[in-house]
């Protein structure tokens, strides 16, 4: 069968905001992000995509529940509110979007020749947009954002560490990128320092972009 989610969507399709569901905030089709994927050609005959589904925060913060070990109730019914309120969004016809975890949440689990998606995964993501950005003390009250060990030749990079934003995760891992590939041979950032409440956040709010 057909993928409903890629017939509903325009083909060059990669990702985007949702705007018109309020329990969804981003929808990505992994398939589509790499240039050389057969998803991207004319001759397509492979009809299996992965999709990257992200809520909206009242929507996980409703649900709620331990990260490390969700209860297969939750992951049951979160799994079956999402890929409906996918369905209301694209208008797609109801239950377009069935997997065994709703199967199981609307109690019909003999009906598994229904199933349009094959598998899913469920992750909670309690510390996706951070209030705080580390500062180590050798640097000044602007962060560099990132944190470089040269004897391992090892760094790290996020949001936490410059601005708690999409864009503060992107910047960070460019500006590691630059110090390894001029100053491979320099450690920085990893003196001794504190979390300081992020600016962008008191200025644009939480999920800023």
């Amino acid at each position: 069968n057909n993928c409903p989610l890629a017939e509903a969507l325009p083909k060059n399709f990669i990702c985007g905001f949702v705007k018109n569901e309020r329990s969804l905030r981003f929808l990505s089709c992994n398939t589509k992000k790499y240039s050389n994927n057969s998803h991207n050609g004319n001759n397509n005959n492979d009809n299996e995509y992965v999709w990257t589904v992200l809520s909206s925060a009242p929507f996980a913060k409703k649900y709620k529940a331990p990260q490390e070990n969700l209860p297969p109730h939750i992951v049951s019914e979160v799994t079956s509110l999402l890929l409906q309120a996918i369905e209301q969004s694209l208008c797609l016809k109801k239950n377009a979007l069935m997997s065994k975890e709703r199967l199981e949440f609307l109690n019909e689990t003999s009906s598994t020749k229904n199933i349009t998606v094959k598998e899913t995964r469920l992750q909670l993501w309690g510390a996706g947009v951070p209030l705080n950005t580390w500062c180590s003390m050798e640097e000044a009250s602007v962060p560099a954002g990132f944190l470089y060990d040269s004897k391992h030749a090892v760094g790290a990079c996020g949001d936490w560490l410059l601005e708690s934003s999409i864009g503060g995760a992107w910047e960070s891992g460019r500006r590691l990128a630059q110090w390894m590939n001029e100053k491979e041979s320099v450690s920085h950032g990893l003196h001794e320092g504190e979390f300081r409440a992020c600016k962008q956040v008191e200025r644009a709010g939480i999920g800023s972009v």
